[in-house]
């Protein structure tokens, strides 16, 4: 049965009132970098990796879940202290005791894959912030796209409807949706660049919209995993969105696609932020 108005109108007075909540906390955390930054980084991989233990082989608590936060967490807090390098080889070894881990029906690449995305994504994430010259703007732009780019496909999916984008991944994706957040992607970065005055608006908006086109993917690629173990949401920590890992996994895949410019072409962000 389709849901009625009313609840439509509930979940999202929901999800505009969690993010109403958090958003304050995760910009002031991002803006106040170093100490700040790396402990919601580290509640955030905690919580995400609970939540990916749950997902993938049916457990949040035991042996295996504490294993993977353990690892997460860990990497997490030796890049803070300086130790990138360590936290790579840590993350690394978390994922090789994970793959001798028990796990249901073959799952346990799928446990070792969820190490690695979560911990790659958020061990760049602060390394990226941490630059002195970038970080803060870095920040801000990565979080105005991503968010853009999701609230943008949610207002042009709901609004003008019609084919859908991934019926058998996402039935709710549409087309209009997907375009849509790629436009307030593109928008969202045209607007830093004025605002940080960078040298190319038009080119902060195309790449903006590259990573928004990332975040659509990551999106659809959690909704993927979460048919894949027959799971309707990663949690319901968060009221109108589910869990966390819902809320953050087109964050995780443009983390990871900026980061692979960032070691590319790190200029090309200096010139534009």
């Amino acid at each position: 049965m389709a849901p009625s108005a009313g609840n439509g109108l509930s979940n999202l007075t929901l999800r505009i009132l969690s993010a109403l909540v958090m958003a304050p906390v995760v910009l002031a955390a991002a803006y106040a970098g170093g100490g700040y930054f790396l402990v919601l980084v580290g509640l955030v991989v905690y919580l995400l990796g609970l939540e990916w233990a749950s997902i993938s082989t049916g457990r949040m608590f035991g042996f295996y879940p504490a294993v993977v936060c353990a690892g997460l967490v860990g990497s997490v807090a030796l890049v803070g202290f300086g130790r990138p390098d360590t936290a790579f080889m840590a993350l690394a070894a978390t994922a090789v005791i994970v793959s001798m881990c028990s796990a249901p029906d073959g799952r346990r690449g799928w446990s070792v894959f969820g190490v690695i995305f979560v911990g790659l994504s958020f061990v760049s994430l602060f390394l990226m912030r941490a630059d002195p010259q970038l970080g803060r703007n870095f920040i801000f732009w990565l979080f105005a796209v991503v968010w853009s780019s999701d609230t943008g496909a949610y207002i042009f999916g709901r609004a003008i409807g019609g084919p859908k984008l991934a019926p058998n991944i996402s039935p709710k994706k549409t087309w209009a949706g997907f375009y849509g957040g790629l436009l307030s992607s593109a928008l969202a970065g045209a607007c830093c660049a004025v605002i940080f005055e960078g040298s190319s608006i038009i080119g902060l908006a195309i790449l903006s919209a590259v990573i928004g086109f990332t975040a659509q993917i990551g999106d659809l690629l959690e909704s993927w995993f979460k048919r894949r173990f027959s799971v309707k949401d990663s949690g319901n920590i968060i009221p109108g969105h589910g869990g966390l890992f819902d809320r953050v996994d087109g964050l995780m895949a443009a983390t990871l696609m900026c980061a692979a410019v960032w070691g590319l072409e790190k200029d090309w962000i200096a010139r534009w932020l």
